[in-house]
């Protein structure tokens, strides 16, 4: 947990100066390789994984901080610096939404220029790659009143509950990496336990940049115990959407990027550059 959590904080802090090991456009890259770790003193080699938009003539908006995953749930964690200024200008402070059963969508943007990840987790069972649905509560097929009643239902027997247990405990605060705080953001699936329950899914810490040149991932290797033990696959679906695959033997989280610009009163999709 320590050392997760000292990763976490020295990519957000040192993105752009941590020396990469692999940054071109490639179909399969390992952060999770059998490497030799690195004597005292050395630097743990870096991956990165990088899906590169055309040039733009608008101004997109530009986001950088930590992503993590563990237990099968992913984390993105966006380092708000002093000075800088917010992506999405007026609008919520939450930048993800379930757009189906099993996909995020996580979305910055402005009146110019959108950019946008959509996430999802597959499981193996057996031979085949099924998708994982979010939990009940996140799914927009799911009524209102349907939630509604649920949620009062469950508001009920949490206040009969109170008068026989301790109050559960206060959130912790946002979290501070480096010069400024942080605002983190859940990714969270339903029978994640089904993907191979004697190994699991894999544990993951690293850091991502998103804005006009693309969305990129850095994972440090040849960390010790079980951290950063997967690969990274490059599977684009045409010129405009790119996937990126993080995987393993037993679970894999596909994340599709893709852009859009305003044109007059069209919104325009972005190109990729070296689509594979």
């Amino acid at each position: 947990m320590k050392i997760r959590f000292a990763i976490l904080v020295f990519l957000a802090s040192n993105i752009a100066s941590v020396p990469l090991v692999q940054a071109a456009p490639v179909k399969r890259i390992d952060p999770g390789a059998v490497i030799p770790v690195p004597e005292a003193g050395s630097a743990s080699p870096a991956f990165i994984s990088r899906v590169t938009y055309g040039p733009v003539d608008v101004v997109c908006p530009e986001e950088h901080g930590t992503i993590e995953i563990k237990s099968g749930q992913m984390f993105l964690t966006r380092v708000n610096r002093t000075g800088m200024r917010l992506t999405l200008d007026g609008n919520s402070p939450s930048h993800a939404r379930p757009v189906d059963d099993e996909t995020y969508q996580y979305e910055i943007g402005n009146a110019e220029c959108r950019l946008a990840m959509r996430v999802r987790l597959q499981i193996r069972l057996g031979d085949e790659w099924r998708t994982a649905p979010l939990p009940y509560w996140s799914r927009p097929s799911v009524p209102r009143e349907e939630k509604a009643d649920l949620a009062k239902a469950m508001m009920e027997m949490m206040k009969t509950r109170r008068g026989t247990e301790s109050p559960p405990p206060l959130p912790p605060p946002p979290q501070m990496l480096g010069d400024g705080s942080s605002i983190g953001e859940a990714f969270f699936y339903d029978r994640v336990s089904e993907a191979a329950p004697e190994t699991g899914c894999f544990q993951a810490a690293g850091s991502y940049e998103i804005g006009p040149g693309g969305v990129s991932f850095i994972f440090l290797g040849a960390l010790p115990g079980d951290l950063n033990r997967f690969a990274i696959e490059r599977d684009d679906i045409n010129r405009y959407q790119g996937r990126l695959l993080f995987t393993n033997a037993t679970c894999r989280f596909q994340i599709t990027v893709g852009g859009s610009v305003k044109s007059g009163v069209e919104w325009v999709p972005m190109t990729i550059d070296n689509p594979i």
